[in-house]
């Protein structure tokens, strides 16, 4: 959210950390990296940030995908075009809708997942995964210090560590 991501910049700033959004790189180079665009960035470290990506093979092994490549899967956690496969976390797109490629999305599936490979082996009913609407994201600043997100509310400070 805006809070929580002026807080962050603010954090990166004070740190002497140098942001740059839609930096399409084309080469990094000792000391430098290179924007499609010829933007040359000098840099003692590059820090790249990017989202997460499907395993090209996943797409090659004829499962049903999503634009991403990532494995198209019911409320069940199956494949919708094998539904004897199983998926979940970054492998997964949730077909009923979106998901953000998140740990906490992925430790949660992992519990239903866990069960419905059990409940396949035994012949015995799946049980559908219900997504929580929001959920708390920390993310540390170094030291003692972290941005506490949930929904619309950010918080900085020792206490959110």
């Amino acid at each position: 959210n805006e809070g929580a991501r002026a807080m962050l910049a603010g954090a990166l700033a004070a740190a002497g950390v140098s942001v740059h959004v839609a930096f399409e790189a084309q080469a990094v180079e000792d000391g430098a990296l290179t924007a499609v665009d010829g933007r040359r960035i000098p840099a003692d470290l590059l820090w790249l940030a990017t989202e997460a990506e499907a395993a090209p093979w996943l797409r090659e092994a004829g499962f049903a995908v999503d634009e991403g490549g990532f494995v198209e899967v019911d409320v069940m956690l199956r494949s919708l075009s094998h539904p004897f496969v199983f998926a979940a976390g970054d492998t997964a797109a949730f077909a009923p809708h979106a998901l953000p490629k998140s740990g906490v999305v992925a430790v949660r599936q992992g519990r239903v997942l866990a069960a419905n490979l059990w409940a396949s082996l035994a012949g015995e009913a799946l049980r559908a995964y219900r997504p929580q609407r929001s959920w708390l994201a920390l993310v540390g600043e170094g030291g003692a210090s972290a941005v506490a997100i949930h929904g619309e509310a950010a918080m900085r400070g020792r206490a959110a560590r």
